[in-house]
């Protein structure tokens, strides 16, 4: 006696075929890329976004007031007492010998770098960061306050950067790169001075 045929599995009613992956419909948007997504707006693929900006750091309009207000009071000072210098020492013909005009040059380097130096190695800030409710910081600990050391090292980048370069203090190159730098700098905001000194600029009504 033979076999009876199999049974077709169509010929059951709760047989259900496997689901076929069908193709998108013309014109519907189709996916690439890992399956993650793509990465997001201003974020290349493979590198990853810049870190957040650490709260309670220095605004920069306040910091170019206060470096405003730095630089009017100490290049007017340095520049009055090498005047006066030049005025005592030079001969009846006007000229000025030169020691003088090394006196003079150590006047504007030393008063410049000693009004910075002295108050940010006793205060941690200058008379215009205390106007505009500024302070230095340590990098390594921002709510720390700035040891004397740091303030002298940190006034000192001044002339190192820009007038032995050969900038003048308020124009060239380097000057103007140092000044924009803490703009676009993560998560720091630091300026180029501060990257030398190892310093921040915070905002004293917030990290006092």
């Amino acid at each position: 006696m033979s076999e009876p045929p199999p049974r077709s599995p169509w010929a059951d009613p709760a047989y259900a075929p496997p689901a076929q992956a069908r193709p998108p419909a013309y014109g519907a948007p189709q996916q690439y890329g890992p399956p993650h997504g793509p990465p997001q707006y201003g974020a290349p693929y493979g590198i990853p976004p810049a870190p957040p900006e650490v709260p309670g750091l220095g605004s920069p309009g306040r910091r170019l007031v206060a470096r405003l207000i730095d630089m009017a009071i100490s290049v007017t000072a340095a520049v009055t007492g090498a005047a006066v210098l030049a005025a005592t020492t030079a001969d009846a013909d006007g000229e000025i010998p030169p020691p003088a005009i090394v006196g003079m040059f150590v006047i504007i380097l030393g008063g410049i770098w000693g009004y910075e130096a002295v108050q940010l190695a006793v205060w941690g800030r200058t008379l215009g960061k205390r106007v505009m409710k500024l302070r230095v910081a340590p990098k390594s600990d921002i709510d720390a306050p700035l040891s004397g050391g740091r303030g002298l090292g940190r006034a000192a980048a001044y002339p190192l950067l820009f007038t032995v370069i050969g900038a003048l203090p308020l124009i060239g190159l380097v000057n103007t790169l140092n000044v924009l730098w803490h703009l676009w700098d993560r998560p720091l905001r630091q300026c180029l001075h501060d990257k030398v000194a190892g310093t921040v600029v915070v905002d004293a009504r917030v990290r006092p």
